[in-house]
C-alpha cells in the first residue's frame, strides 16, 4: 500500500511545528531587537525630546499643551484638526529667576 501513514503524519506535524516555533522565536528576537534599538536611540536625542510640562482639557478632544522644546518653552492648542501654536513662553534663565526669588 502506498498511501500515507500514521508515521508520516507525525513526521508532518513535527516539521510544522519545528517551522512555527523557529517563527515565533525569530520574530521574539527581532521584537527585543528593535526595543533596544528605540531605547538607544533616545538616548542620543536627549537634549531635542518634547517634554509636555502640562495640559489643560478644555472638551473632549481638545486641549491647552505647555511643551518644552530642546530649552524653548511653547503653548500649544491641540484639536482634533491640528495643532496650533498659541504663544512662546520667555526664557528665564538661572540667574534671573534667582533674582526675582531673592526679590520676593
Amino acid at each position: 500500500m502506498d498511501g500515507i501513514t500514521g508515521l508520516d503524519f507525525i513526521g508532518s506535524g513535527a516539521r510544522a511545528i519545528a517551522s512555527l516555533c523557529f517563527v515565533l522565536a525569530l520574530m521574539v528576537l527581532l521584537f527585543i531587537g528593535m526595543k533596544r534599538m528605540a531605547l538607544y536611540r533616545q538616548k542620543g536625542q536627549r537634549d531635542v525630546m518634547v517634554k509636555r510640562i502640562s495640559s489643560i482639557p478644555l472638551s473632549a478632544k481638545e486641549r491647552i499643551d505647555v511643551v518644552d522644546i530642546s530649552g524653548q518653552r511653547l503653548i500649544l492648542g491641540v484639536s482634533q484638526g491640528g495643532i496650533s501654536l498659541l504663544m512662546r513662553l520667555p526664557l528665564e534663565n538661572d540667574e534671573s529667576r534667582e533674582q526675582n526669588e531673592k526679590e520676593n
